[in-house]
């Protein structure tokens, strides 16, 4: 060696080594890796309320670009194109765990694109395009098309009363139904759900019969709660009607409002609540907690006739 050579390579600058990005990682051939190390910084794409997207992209040279997203469960479609130049892709789909899914190098013999169809579970995914190993970069377009998500039901806001009826006509039971209704209409919000008996209750379930009583002209009928929750709130009451009166009340128009009001004493109005507002007339009305704390109670006294 001569004394030159000797002096340019002892000047020569030592060999470094640079780290390289997550997605500059070497191009596939036809068949991706059956696992792969989950990319750290993949590109999260946020589907369409469809289930779908579309992104541009493009191979410099041998990079794996990455794309996160999550799937509803079902048929997914993955493209990967080349309207705009000669780019030869590989597309492969990855689960949470970096194991491979499915993939695609030629859509046919003569389209250099890639697409695959896959049946996913609902849950996060890794979708990796890149170039057949040893081939020119260029750009592309991928397109994932997805499930629908599921569209979560609105939150019940509304008030329900169950209504069970024994000893009622058909055209009173309509009227027991038309006043639950009104209630229904007047209260606004929800209760937590509980159970009564067994029976699941979403706000309140009421029992409803017309029973004999004391004949004609006395006692019409009477209701009341007989289960609260926590808080003083009714979970389930029960109404009775005379039955030697139920139909007069029903000839005479009567029936409605009789009904209406004894709903009013499950509800707790004048049995669990002393009074229904204090402070009426100001400009800081309340209804006041209840007075009562045991789970049951009675109504006062019945509305008689005059």
């Amino acid at each position: 060696m001569s004394q030159f050579a000797a002096r340019s390579l002892r000047s020569a600058s030592p060999l470094r080594f640079e780290t390289l990005e997550d997605r500059v990682t070497p191009s596939w051939g036809g068949l991706p890796p059956s696992s792969v190390a989950l990319p750290t910084g993949p590109v999260n794409v946020a589907l369409n309320a469809t289930g779908d997207a579309k992104l541009p992209g493009a191979i410099a040279t041998t990079e794996v670009n990455w794309y996160r997203f999550t799937a509803a469960a079902g048929d997914s479609v993955f493209k990967a194109t080349t309207p705009r130049s000669n780019l030869d892709t590989v597309i492969g789909v990855y689960d949470a765990a970096g194991q491979l899914v499915a993939s695609n190098d030629d859509i046919s013999g003569t389209n250099t694109d890639s697409r695959v169809k896959v049946n996913l579970k609902a849950g996060t995914y890794y979708l990796g395009v890149t170039n057949y190993n040893g081939t020119a970069g260029g750009t592309y377009t991928v397109s994932l098309n997805t499930p629908t998500p599921p569209v979560a039901p609105p939150a019940d806001t509304s008030f329900s009363i169950a209504l069970r009826t024994t000893g009622l006509t058909p055209s009173q039971s309509v009227i027991f139904q038309a006043a639950v209704a009104r209630w229904e209409q007047a209260i606004v919000g929800d209760l937590p759900d509980a159970i009564y008996n067994g029976v699941a209750v979403d706000d309140l379930l009421i029992d409803a019969a017309a029973a004999p009583m004391d004949g004609p002209g006395g006692i019409l009928g009477g209701a009341g709660p007989d289960a609260v929750r926590p808080g003083g709130l009714t979970t389930h009451g029960n109404m009775t009607f005379d039955s030697a009166d139920i139909a007069n009340m029903e000839s005479n128009g009567a029936l409605m409002g009789v009904v209406m009001h004894e709903i009013g004493h499950i509800l707790g109005v004048g049995t669990l609540w002393g009074s229904l507002l204090t402070g009426n007339g100001t400009s800081d009305p309340r209804l006041p907690a209840p007075r009562r704390s045991r789970s049951t109670a009675r109504s006062p006294a019945a509305p008689r006739r005059a």
